[in-house]
């Protein structure tokens, strides 16, 4: 086999892809589901989101090493394969969550408002009527589609990288005879 075939053969993008719109698509399944049992608001839910990116990342990842790459793979290479995987979910994750804010309830944007409104006066009762309204309005511009969806890009981008980083630790496999060529 040529150099370029190789590199086709092993090339990381369909893995990444096809994990990352699998796991991708579990997540959004996830957040579905809690909001029509109505437990949008529950922050702990939120780790199982973590743990469903974890998974997804690792299982990829493991399923690359061992079906494409026949059971050896770097830190490297473990690293970007999970990462990637994690960067897909998170794109099409942020895809959902702007139509769904868009189209689909926009009025759980209020929700969101009103519950930072909650949060700002049981943190600082003193706060004045102006202080107030300030830090709203700020939370309403922060709360459109766009910029959710763009939030959620980058920090689940950041937790990718985090956890692409400590997956590579343990997914990492060396070839033992790679040394020897």
């Amino acid at each position: 086999m040529n150099e370029v075939q190789e590199t086709r053969a092993t090339s990381v993008w369909p893995t990444a892809i096809r994990h990352g719109l699998i796991t991708g698509g579990l997540l959004i399944l996830f957040t579905l589901l809690i909001y029509a049992l109505g437990m949008m608001q529950n922050r702990a839910l939120g780790f199982v989101s973590i743990l469903l990116l974890i998974g997804g990342m690792y299982i990829g990842t493991k399923n690359y090493r061992e079906h494409v790459l026949g059971g050896f793979m770097s830190y490297g290479k473990a690293f970007t394969t999970a990462f990637l995987i994690g960067m897909v979910a998170s794109v099409l994750l942020s895809v959902y969550t702007y139509f769904f804010y868009t189209f689909f309830d926009p009025g759980m944007i209020d929700v969101i408002v009103e519950q930072a409104e909650e949060t700002m006066l049981q943190r600082n009762p003193e706060l004045t009527d102006e202080q107030l309204d300030m830090a709203l309005t700020m939370t309403r511009k922060m709360t459109q589609p766009g910029w959710l969806a763009g939030m959620g890009i980058i920090t689940n981008g950041i937790a990718s990288l985090i956890i692409g980083l400590i997956l590579g630790i343990f997914l990492k496999k060396e070839d033992p005879f790679a040394s020897q060529l």
